[in-house]
């Protein structure tokens, strides 16, 4: 395998000596846990605020490292980006239905790919916010063709989510899995099938506050 593949992007990432950085005794952000099994799909799991974004821009750079490998990022920061190039890709909500527009950008993500012939890395970041079950669903199936099919050009699909409904079918597929916030689960049914327990919003929100400023002062210093 080449290191543009899905498993050495995380194993790349979980190497990272930001992991072994301490606060007040505590780890700044938990060691992602990653699960080796099957290329190209690798599927980013884990709580709010336990690190995913931070994880997501590490492999963005990671990419940047490979002078013929492009990273194409389908995030929620693309979607709110107010330039109005975007609006064609992404929809305007003004219009049209959080779902609709996550939609179109998912159709449009997958027809991207097919069409790309330089080497690439394809990052959805929750590409079904605002969709029904039904259609989360049918967005599984889309991807599970896709990728039954896959471009030849393309080196690794990375996702993150907490659909259940759009993550479960993804099991067939067999897909690499990296966990955060200490999360470590043997398969993806055992992830999806966890015991919940509630979370309070303000403590979500102070936490992952105090994980910017943290991480900030590491970059800066």
């Amino acid at each position: 395998m080449t290191k543009t593949d899905t498993l050495s992007l995380f194993s790349g990432v979980s190497d990272a000596g930001l992991f072994g950085l301490r606060k007040n005794g505590r780890p700044i952000v938990d060691k992602p846990i990653v699960v080796a099994n099957q290329e190209p799909l690798g599927l980013l799991l884990g709580p709010n605020a336990s690190g995913k974004s931070l994880i997501r821009n590490m492999i963005q750079l990671l990419c940047k490292k490979h002078d013929n490998l492009l990273c194409m990022n389908f995030s929620m920061e693309a979607r709110v980006q107010s330039f109005l190039g975007r609006s064609f890709l992404y929809g305007d909500e003004s219009c049209e239905s959080t779902g609709c527009n996550s939609a179109k950008n998912f159709v449009e993500a997958l027809k991207q790919s097919r069409q790309q012939e330089r080497c690439h890395v394809v990052i959805f970041d929750e590409p079904t916010i605002g969709c029904s079950p039904e259609l989360s669903l049918g967005m599984t199936h889309e991807l599970k063709n896709f990728l039954n099919d896959k471009p030849p050009a393309l080196c690794s699909m990375i996702v993150t989510s907490h659909d259940g409904h759009f993550l479960a079918p993804l099991e067939e597929l067999n897909p690499h899995l990296m966990f955060t916030g200490g999360d470590n689960y043997p398969t993806l049914k055992s992830f999806l099938e966890r015991p919940l327990r509630p979370i309070q919003p303000t403590i979500t929100a102070s936490l992952g506050l105090e994980r910017y400023r943290s991480i900030s002062e590491v970059l800066r210093g």
